[in-house]
């Protein structure tokens, strides 16, 4: 009697291996959440990040101090020149004292990822986190820090970031300096400085 060769799989077998795999994503899956939500937020705190070496860089190019504000609450933050002309409901200037348009740039976090005023606060649970920045008065925006033409800021400034269920993060600006590190607000409590 010869052996006859299997040309497929019975449904048994392919049952068995499908429920291995269901079995082991049900254990795994839960894991990777919370390593997503961290990763969002340090996605977010590089955006902020990116933003404040923005708001330096324009001090420094165009000669003439620049400011960071933030919306707390929300995930929006804006980078102008210094001046009520900039900051005040009246919107934005056409044009400078040099007859150039000033550079201003607006954006927000990504959804679910607010500023928080005070570490410890929770962050908000309503459903719109990110405004439109055409929809936000710049005189709503609070101004964190001011960039000086030689690269400074006035103040050093530590700005948390904050999402549902993820440990904050915060984006910190040595003034002195400009330089911007980044860290879990865990780290900060674990007595890593």
């Amino acid at each position: 009697m010869t052996a006859q060769r299997r040309r497929g799989y019975t449904l048994l077998e392919i049952m068995l291996a499908m429920a291995v795999v269901v079995a082991l994503t049900a254990i795994v899956l839960p894991s990777f959440q919370p390593m997503y939500r961290q990763y969002r937020v340090a996605a977010a705190a590089d955006t902020v990040k990116a933003g404040l070496l923005q708001a330096r860089a324009q001090a420094v190019e165009e000669g003439r101090p620049y400011v960071f504000g933030v919306l707390y609450g929300k995930g929006n933050f804006r980078v102008a020149p210094q001046g009520q002309s900039c900051w005040s409901n009246a919107g934005m200037p056409q044009q400078d004292d040099n007859g150039q348009k000033p550079f201003v740039y607006e954006s927000a976090l990504p959804s679910d990822i607010v500023f928080q005023e005070k570490q410890g606060d929770a962050p908000p649970t309503d459903a719109e986190t990110a405004l439109d920045p055409k929809d936000v008065n710049p005189s709503q925006y609070k101004q964190l820090v001011v960039f000086l033409p030689d690269g400074t800021a006035r103040q050093n400034i530590e700005v948390t970031l904050s999402k549902d269920q993820a440990v904050p993060t915060l984006v910190r600006l040595r003034g002195l300096t400009g330089e911007v590190t980044i860290r879990r607000a865990s780290d900060d409590q674990n007595g890593d400085r």
